[in-house]
């Protein structure tokens, strides 16, 4: 993905913005995406996929994290994140580097 990155940027940042409109567009109006999703996989009920996203959006939406500002990112949020997976045990402390696990180079620009 590294290397991605270096090589295409601008290929990269159009895939950021397209993945945070796509998410916004899900969390501001489910209903069509969970039709779709019903349809061409009927093991995924109207019923957990409505209550999937009703899960999702306070995760993905909060007081510090509007709407507008989602797929941004904070060193204190990655940290928070990081020592999550430690404490249950997904990841040793050592191989904890909040720091290093985002960029917001790719981020929409706010002109």
């Amino acid at each position: 993905m590294a290397q991605i990155a270096r090589s295409s940027p601008e290929l990269v940042r159009k895939m950021v913005t397209a993945s945070i409109r796509g998410w916004q567009t899900y969390l501001e109006h489910p209903d069509e995406t969970n039709r779709h999703i019903s349809r061409i996989n009927p093991q995924m009920g109207r019923e957990i996929l409505d209550y999937g996203v009703r899960a999702l959006k306070p995760l993905c939406i909060d007081h510090t994290t509007p709407m507008e500002h989602l797929g941004r990112m904070t060193a204190e949020r990655w940290k928070s994140l990081a020592d999550q997976l430690v404490e249950v045990g997904a990841i040793k402390p050592d191989d904890a580097h909040p720091e290093q696990a985002f960029t917001m180079e790719f981020l929409p620009r706010r002109d």
